[in-house]
Order: C-alpha cells, then structure tokens, then sequence
C-alpha cells in the first residue's frame, strides 16, 4: 500500500508541474522592455526584462541559471518581484512569479488597456 502511495503521489506531482508549466506558456504576454537586476545567490547581475504576464517573465541577456532556481528581479522603477526559473535557453530566461499578479497590476494595467481598446 505505501508502495501505491509513493507512485501516485510522484504523479500528482508531475501532473502539478505539467499545469504550472502549461498555464505559464499560456498566459497573455505584454512587452515590459525594460533594465532590470536579477540576484541570486548574493550575486547581482543586469539583464533586460524583455515581457511580462501574469504568471513570470523573460529575461534576456541573462546568466546561465539553473531550472528550479530562486531568485528576485528589480525592475528599474525599484519594484521586486520573486520568481523561480522555469526554462533557460541562449542568455534568455523563463521566470514564473511565486505569486501571480493580479490583471490590475499596473505593470499589467495599462498595457491590457491597450490590448483591448478599440482603435479610432
């Protein structure tokens, strides 16, 4: 019985991680195009947050991280944000936020307004 447990508990997981990463590909994008400072590991590093939604962002010409990895992003107005990496691939990095944002973020906001006003 601890045998079927440990299984299916592997599989919910797995199942867990498969919805995370498809509601992350999924998610509406907004171009953020913007300097910011990724830390992790006590280390500081500058790379450019190229868009944003409201599960994570992209960054480019970012380090080489590990998938899994912790770290914060300091957008240029001084906004932090927590995230953990989710893809890595050529200095362009998958980040998904520890806590999404909300669609009335105002990094969210005012570009959705945009998205979705009719144009003159």
């Amino acid at each position: 019985m601890i045998f079927f447990e440990v299984i299916v508990s592997e599989v919910h997981s797995t199942a867990l991680q498969i919805a995370a990463a498809t509601s992350a590909v999924s998610a509406q994008r907004f171009a953020l195009l913007q300097k910011c400072t990724l830390h992790f590991r006590g280390v500081c590093y500058e790379a450019f947050a190229e868009d944003i939604s409201t599960t994570g962002l992209c960054l480019t010409n970012a380090p080489t991280l590990m998938l899994k990895q912790p770290v914060e992003i300091q957008l240029k107005g001084g906004r932090h944000l927590s995230g953990t990496v989710v893809w890595a691939q050529g200095g362009k990095v998958g980040l998904q936020f520890v806590t999404p944002l909300p669609l009335t973020d105002p990094l969210l906001a005012g570009q959705l307004r945009r998205s979705v006003e009719p144009r003159a």
